[in-house]
């Protein structure tokens, strides 16, 4: 029982380790935004977006990278084909196999982009405080651990009834006169039997 006991609560620290770390910040984050491919003939849009992500989440401060691995030129412009804002972010002109990076850190909010040479390829991106992401995995890892106390708790309760049982049959057994040994045997062959049919 105080086998079972330490490996239990060895899993409790454990998933409380892991998600301690899960929630840690990552210096220098950065995601990379990247066109579809053929993106620059009309029809992306609709089957499911011209770019990939087409809505990109990133942090307060995390740097935006967008690639141009399409064989097209296009551009990176903040807006849309009807309302460009110029002033938020613009890339110019990005040849195939070029890039550009986002060197405005933008405030917590939703930034809508286009391309200016293809103005259907149409994305977003969102971007949050650190922290929101941060409290959601915190309510994970907390979730994760009353789980795994709950299951503790029963397996707990499993071995502790087992050891009753077996107890109890043990005293059974000497009242029938049989040696240890024989006793021993019974239960070798219970373990077998039981352990089959689980």
């Amino acid at each position: 029982m105080m086998k079972t006991l330490a490996i239990c609560s060895f899993f409790v620290l454990f998933a409380i380790v892991a998600g301690i770390g899960a929630i840690t910040p990552v210096a220098f984050a950065e995601v990379t935004i990247v066109p579809v491919a053929g993106s620059g003939v009309s029809g992306c849009e609709d089957a499911g977006g011209c770019y990939i992500p087409m809505e990109a989440t990133v942090d307060v401060g995390e740097k935006v990278i967008f690639s141009n691995t399409d064989s097209n030129p296009h551009t990176f412009t903040s807006g849309s084909a009807s309302a460009a804002t110029l002033d938020v972010f613009n890339s110019d002109l990005i040849k195939a196999g070029g890039s550009w990076t986002l060197d405005k850190e933008l405030e917590e909010g939703e930034y809508p982009y286009f391309c200016m040479i293809h103005p259907w390829m149409q994305g977003l991106i969102i971007v949050q405080e650190a922290a929101a992401e941060e409290e959601i995995m915190e309510k994970e890892v907390v979730e994760e651990v009353m789980e795994e106390e709950v299951v503790e708790e029963v397996m707990e309760e499993e071995v502790v009834e087992e050891v009753i049982e077996e107890e109890a049959g043990r005293s059974i057994l000497l009242d029938s006169g049989l040696s240890d040994k024989e006793i021993d045997e019974v239960f070798a062959k219970f373990d077998v039997m039981h352990r089959a049919k689980v």
